[in-house]
């Protein structure tokens, strides 16, 4: 028992001898661990800052190159600019010596060039007449009549010129009257394009509609017979009496005017019309019509009651 008590006693002096030795020395671990932490987010934090710096470079560069690409076009579309408009004013000053050398000759040149310029829209309208077999009646379709408008005011503005002293109004002349041919062509060949849209739309237009529910107009006329009543049908002529018109056949004008027209083809449940052309009633027959030419496109025989 006397033995044990003195073991015990000896390994407590001995513990408490080298406690503080540990405890120290633990401490110094924890410190230089710390440490060492401490270096690693440094590192990282210092790493991380490089990386984003050299980001901000590689996206600024672009940049300044593109805003350096930029002024460059823009100082190239300015002297572009200016060069033009130094052009220009030389053309504007010598065209103006010369006129006031020759107004008359001036005149003849600018003519000149609008007969080229017709001859050419000739050329065109002829291959476009070939195509589309033109129909005539009027200046935009009519050659004759265009050339004989043409002629017309070129005559009065040549006498005008020729009596006028000086370059100025002579000048003026020639640019009023290349202006105004300039816009007839343009107002011609628009009606012409159109007219040529609207050709298309009539060999595009499809009879199959009648087997369209949504165009059964036989049924929704049972069934709205006050709607197909049509009325009294009065002739744009006296004495006119009915024909029973095929398609193909071609109508006076009189008989499409608007007075004649469907305003709301569907309201009978037809199809709508395409681009010049229209639904028309004729006595109790209703006709699609061309507008520009008044030949029948369709035609439904006793549509009205």
């Amino acid at each position: 028992m006397r033995k044990a008590l003195f073991g015990i006693l000896m390994a407590a002096t001995v513990g408490a001898g080298a406690s503080p030795a540990i405890a120290q020395t633990k401490a110094e671990r924890v410190a230089q661990r710390y440490e060492r932490q401490g270096e690693r987010n440094q590192a990282r934090t210092e790493a991380r800052q490089q990386r984003q710096e050299v980001r901000a470079e590689r996206q600024a560069a672009p940049a300044q190159v593109q805003v350096q690409q930029r002024e460059a076009v823009q100082a190239d579309r300015s002297a572009q600019r200016a060069e033009r408009q130094s052009n220009r004013a030389e053309r504007q000053q010598a065209f103006e010596r010369q006129v006031q050398a020759e107004p008359v000759q001036t005149y003849q040149r600018a003519e000149r060039q609008a007969d080229r310029t017709e001859r050419r829209d000739d050329r065109q309208e002829r291959r476009a007449d070939r195509r589309d077999g033109g129909q005539s009646g009027n200046i935009y379709t009519d050659r004759d009549a265009y050339r004989a408008q043409i002629e017309a005011t070129r005559e009065a503005s040549r006498r005008s010129a020729e009596q006028t002293i000086g370059g100025n109004y002579a000048r003026q002349a020639a640019r009023n009257q290349q202006r105004y041919e300039r816009d007839l062509r343009e107002d011609r060949r628009d009606y012409r394009q159109d007219r040529r849209g609207d050709q298309r739309a009539e060999r595009r237009w499809d009879r199959s509609w009648r087997q369209d529910n949504r165009y059964d107009w036989q049924r929704y006329r049972y069934s709205n017979r006050n709607l197909f009543s049509g009325g009294s049908y009065y002739s744009p002529y006296r004495n006119y009496s009915y024909s029973r018109l095929s398609i193909g056949f071609s109508l006076n004008s009189l008989f499409y005017s608007d007075r004649y027209w469907l305003s709301d083809p569907y309201q009978y449940r037809l199809p709508p019309a395409y681009p010049g052309t229209r639904w028309i009633r004729y006595y109790d027959d209703v006709l699609l019509v061309d507008t520009y030419t008044g030949e029948v496109i369709d035609v439904i025989y006793d549509f009205f009651y």
